[in-house]
Parts: C-alpha cells; sequence; structure tokens
C-alpha cells in the first residue's frame, strides 16, 4: 500500500468566510499482486474511510472536502488520486496525523480484500459440490445440467428429471426446461398434449 501527500501553496481565490483552505495531493495505491489481484477492490470505499480517518484524527468531523479519480485504465495498478482541502493551516503534530493515513488506508483495503476472500472461498465451495471427479459416481448420482429457475432467479445446475423437466437445486422447485414456449403456444389457442 502506497500512500503519499504533498502540501501545496494555499490559494486566494478559494476563500470561505475569509478564511483560507489549504491544498493536499493525496495518492492511494493498493499493491497489485498482495492486495488488489483480482482488481476487485472497492476504491470508492477506501478513499472514503482515508479520509473519515483524517477528519477524526484533525477533529474536523464534516469540515474536510475532498476530490478523487479512481485512474484504472492506463496502468495495471489501479490507484487513488485525491486533492483534500482542509480549512485551516496544519501545525507540525497535525502533519504527523498523515503519516497515520497509510496504515488507515491499508487497514481497510486488508478489512476488504479478507471479505472478499471469503465470499470468493464460498462461491467456491458452492460450485465445488457439482462437480463430480469420479466415473463411479457419475453413475450413481443424477444427471446436471445449468439452468435458470423461474422462482428464485439463481443460474445453477438443476437436477434433470425428465427431458423436459429439472428441479432447481438452490430451492427444489420444478419447473419445465421449454417453459417459454409453453407460454407461447397456450396463447395460440387449445392444444392437445400427451
Amino acid at each position: 500500500m502506497t500512500v503519499s501527500w504533498i502540501k501545496t501553496k494555499p490559494t486566494g481565490c478559494l476563500m470561505r468566510r475569509r478564511k483560507e483552505l489549504f491544498f493536499f495531493r493525496l495518492v492511494i495505491s493498493p499493491d497489485p499482486e498482495r492486495e488488489d489481484t483480482y482488481r476487485d477492490l472497492h476504491m470508492r470505499g477506501i478513499a472514503k474511510k482515508t479520509i473519515q480517518h483524517l477528519e477524526e484524527k484533525l477533529n474536523l468531523q464534516g469540515e474536510i472536502q475532498f476530490v478523487a479519480a479512481i485512474h484504472n485504465d492506463h496502468t495495471w495498478i489501479r490507484h487513488i488520486h485525491a486533492i483534500v482541502l482542509v480549512p485551516h493551516k496544519l501545525s507540525k503534530e497535525d502533519f504527523q496525523v498523515f503519516q497515520d493515513l497509510k496504515s488507515a488506508a491499508t487497514a481497510e483495503v486488508q478489512r476488504q480484500r479478507q471479505q472478499l476472500d471469503q465470499m470468493r472461498e464460498a462461491q467456491r465451495e458452492r460450485t465445488a459440490r457439482y462437480l463430480i471427479y469420479d466415473k463411479a459416481d457419475l453413475a450413481q448420482a443424477a444427471p446436471f445440467d445449468i439452468m435458470a429457475c423461474s422462482e428464485c432467479g439463481a443460474i445453477q445446475p438443476a437436477e434433470v428429471l425428465s427431458r423436459v423437466l429439472f428441479r432447481c437445486t438452490g430451492c427444489g422447485h420444478i419447473q419445465s426446461r421449454y417453459q417459454y414456449a409453453e407460454s407461447q403456444s397456450r396463447e395460440a389457442g387449445p392444444q392437445l398434449s400427451l
């Protein structure tokens, strides 16, 4: 995790009630190999948590404004550029807070990575239930087919009951494989079925 900051000069054109605003540039860049491996981190959440940490440490809740841009198109390393507006001049002690921003951003990235990895593992375990590795198991098991359930909306392997019917493994709903074709034929008038 890389967090860097650069102090810039206060400008005279941006004044709020005769108070100058001090600008700081902040770059937040998660490590692409260890933290943002799948490029699935919620970068906006990382920026917000980092600024909230800054507000808490400077005792300026709701007073710090920022503008951020997420760069994920010109390099493989996704990162955030932010301009932070602080309503008053910071003391030397206040500048120590900027050193803590790296640990705050890193904590948020690690929290997100842990949650995303747990979700990824749960999905992997869920799909592993439907994988059959042995030919003997294949002969004993009911055939499965990937279908969309009209009841629960899940798209997952379903138990094939006949050429036409299947059972959703998620909710147990039994439906026809050709439900859309049946609904169109019913509109045409009475049909003879066997």
